[in-house]
Parts: structure tokens; sequence; C-alpha cells
């Protein structure tokens, strides 16, 4: 098998240095289609549309020491990953919910006067593994005594 492989690859090279192009069937006597790639299920490899955020809004002040976050069903979306943060970077998440359902989150908890960075993405949870997240869309808050 090996061997083959190597004869395929040598005389695809062959023919296309000399100008020609390898044959879906093979090129001189050599069948190339023993390198075709599976081709993914175009439906399992489009990720989640954009998330489109409701409230609070960016730099919104927020009171007391509990935030409802809100926002518009993603297309092809069936989960949400809702992260909160204390920096821009999530590094000190105090917050997260990785697979949750419903366009609503309730976080608690939230010292007063601080600033607060939020993130959420949809998931296709029956998609490809490398597209069940779409990208995260940003915003924060802040909560005043």
């Amino acid at each position: 098998m090996k061997y083959l492989i190597s004869l395929a690859l040598f005389a695809s090279s062959v023919a296309l240095a000399s100008g020609g192009a390898p044959k879906a069937g093979g090129h001189g006597g050599v069948n190339l289609d023993l390198m075709a790639a599976p081709q993914p299920d175009r439906t399992k490899v489009l990720r989640p549309g954009k998330i489109e955020f409701e409230s609070p809004a960016y730099m919104e002040k927020v009171s007391g020491t509990s935030a409802t976050l809100k926002w518009k069903a993603a297309e092809k979306a069936d989960l949400y990953n809702v992260q909160v943060a204390k920096d821009p970077a999530f590094k000190w998440i105090v917050a997260e919910a990785p697979l949750h359902k419903g366009t609503t989150y309730q976080v608690s908890g939230l010292a007063p006067g601080m600033h607060y960075f939020w993130r959420v993405a949809g998931i296709k949870s029956d998609n490809d593994p490398l597209y069940m997240q779409g990208w995260f869309t940003f915003s924060a808050f802040e909560t005043v005594k």
C-alpha cells in the first residue's frame, strides 16, 4: 500500500511538472482516487449566527448585586455559551454557563461599583465538533451602589 501511494504521488508530480493534470480515473495506470479526502456534511459545518444583545446595554449601570443578561436567539443555535468576568480578557470569570438553554441568564453575587464584561456564543449541538460554537459577542455593564 505504501508503495502504491508513493507511486501515485510520483505519477501525479510527473504529470503536473510536464504540464498535464491527473485525471479522476488515474494517470499512467495509477488510480489517484485512493488519496481523495472524505468530504464533510455541509449542513454540519455552518456555525450558529451572531448574537444580538438586548440588555443590559453596553456600559449600562445596573443596581444591586445581580443582573439579568438578555439576547436574541441566534440563527441555528440551540444552546449558548455564557461567560461573565471582571476583566475584558476573561481571565477572572465570575459566572459561566457553557451549555445554557434559553436567551436570558441571571448572574448574582456581583460587587457594587465594579465593571463586568460578558460574552455569549451560540452553539449548534448536532454540528461537526469543529463548528459547534459560533463566535462570541462581547459587552459590558457597571454595578452601582
